[in-house]
């Protein structure tokens, strides 16, 4: 479709509140994993497995010498929209039982084909990666045996053995008392807006992957604190984290937990805003690689785990979100310095139509100063990176030429990803000036973060590093010129 058509259909689809055009994505049926739920049991052979809502086919299947993984997730009960259905067949050859499961017409016909019967019984689960839906079970085959596994390290192990991936069946929900418990706590509202004073300051927090790999490490905790601490004295309106929060997914989802409850008390503070790493998908697997055997361009749009444990009750600022249940790419308002700001958090290399969304959101609050968030944007040299990693949609350029440098009311732009710590300025085609700030670091012994001071009446950008574990802080960095919309 010409880009031109497209925009026109993103912007004829905004609704009129009382204070901007807003746009907001159409939403398809979607399943969640949160509700009507069932228990999901397997037992497993080293060739084949019996994935059962049934207890008694499930002792049935241990019986005949297959061993008990107990309760693995919960599934729907019933078909609905945006539910996949998986219907299990069996064939017996040569004294040994397989099962393959095929969740579409087509799977179904080629099961029937190679001489597989219907063994009664249809799974259900959502189709595609939904609110709630923290646990993937995938389907593999080696030879004429197929196997399951459910999370991609499961998948990896197999895949590295030799097993092949044939695509997930279903999306389900963690079985009770399995993950770790949600940290809860106030959250912080949007601060008063002081417009007496034109100068304010914002806390941008690099990569913190390296700092929750242990309940040891505090480093994520004395940073939170240590902002906290000095938000009134700073004046901090906003706290910013550019992505990969957590550095691969467990089966608990520990790191997630951990995270989010070390930020708690920056959270109760100061109102945050935060985007997804590539290490916050189920791209990534235990020991930061990616996932053997899985299609990362797949993988890193699923971020069911991340938007479970920082969903969107914890940032207060939020006005508007690309798709239901989703925070990856959503936008913020807030009025600081005698003027209004709106932060876009959009997802990593994001996809042709959430740039088309990104711009509409843009166009429609001509009166807001944006600040653009996305994970991967500058690389370590300070240039704004031309390709998408190799696994993501479009990138961080197209995101320059398509949106930060074609609207006049853009005014910074924060990532993260890789390299340490790089500004750099742009110039719109409106002739506005672009401050991009990367902030990455992947320290493993100190805790560095970024602090921006915003003066709207002298037009000044000033940042500098500090990092609260050595007490140091950077030589300051001034950008003048900048022209702030009122």
């Amino acid at each position: 479709m010409p880009r031109t058509r497209a925009l026109f259909l993103v912007v004829a689809a905004l609704a009129l509140t009382t204070s901007s055009l807003v746009p907001t994505a159409s939403a398809a049926a979607t399943a969640t994993c949160r509700n009507d739920t069932v228990p999901l049991r397997l037992a497993a052979s080293s060739t084949s497995a019996v994935l059962t809502t049934s207890p008694s086919r499930a002792t049935q299947a241990v019986s005949s010498g297959a061993a008990d993984k107990g309760v693995v997730a919960l599934v729907a009960a019933g078909a609905g929209p945006g539910r996949a259905s998986v219907t299990r067949y069996r064939l017996t050859a040569s004294g040994s039982t397989d099962y393959v499961y095929a969740r579409d017409a087509a799977g179904r016909k080629a099961a029937v084909a190679a001489g597989y019967t219907a063994d009664g019984e249809t799974l259900h689960g959502a189709a595609t990666p939904a609110p709630g839906c923290t646990r993937a079970v995938y389907q593999l085959v080696k030879g004429r045996s197929h196997q399951l596994a459910v999370g991609g390290a499961q998948v990896s192990a197999l895949a590295k053995k030799g097993w092949v991936v044939q695509g997930p069946l279903l999306y389900a929900a963690d079985p009770p008392g399995h993950a770790r418990p949600l940290p809860t706590g106030p959250v912080a509202r949007a601060l008063p807006a002081a417009d007496d004073d034109p100068v304010f300051r914002i806390a941008v927090l690099p990569d913190t992957q390296e700092e929750v790999h242990s309940e040891d490490d505090h480093r994520l905790l004395q940073r939170s604190e240590y902002i906290a601490a000095h938000a009134g004295s700073w004046d901090v309106r906003l706290a910013v984290s550019v992505g990969d929060i957590a550095d691969w997914d467990t089966d608990d989802h520990a790191q997630y937990a951990r995270a989010a409850q070390q930020l708690q008390p920056l959270v109760a503070k100061v109102p945050f805003v935060a985007v997804p790493g590539n290490h916050d998908t189920q791209a990534v697997c235990p020991g930061g690689s990616a996932c053997t055997g899985l299609k990362a361009r797949t993988t890193v749009r699923d971020t069911t785990v991340y938007n479970t444990y920082f969903p969107a009750a914890r940032f207060s600022l939020l006005q508007g979100q690309y798709e239901p249940g989703k925070t990856d790419n959503a936008y913020h308002t807030f009025r600081a310095g005698g003027v209004s700001w709106l932060v876009l958090n959009l997802e990593l290399w994001p996809r042709e139509q959430v740039v088309d969304w990104a711009a509409a959101v843009v166009a429609a609050n001509p009166h807001r100063n944006v600040i653009v968030v996305t994970h991967s944007y500058l690389t370590k040299r300070g240039k704004i990176l031309g390709d998408n990693g190799g696994y993501g949609s479009m990138s961080p350029k197209y995101l320059f030429d398509h949106v930060v440098k074609r609207y006049p009311n853009v005014k910074i732009v924060l990532s993260g990803h890789t390299g340490k710590d790089k500004v750099r300025v742009d110039t719109g085609v409106y002739g506005n000036k672009i401050v991009s700030y990367l902030q990455c670091f992947h320290s493993r012994t100190a805790n560095p973060f970024r602090r921006i001071s915003v003066d709207t009446q002298r037009g000044r950008l000033d940042t500098a590093v500090y990092t609260p574990s050595t007490g140091k802080k950077s030589k300051t960095t001034r950008v003048k010129g900048m022209a702030y919309v009122r």
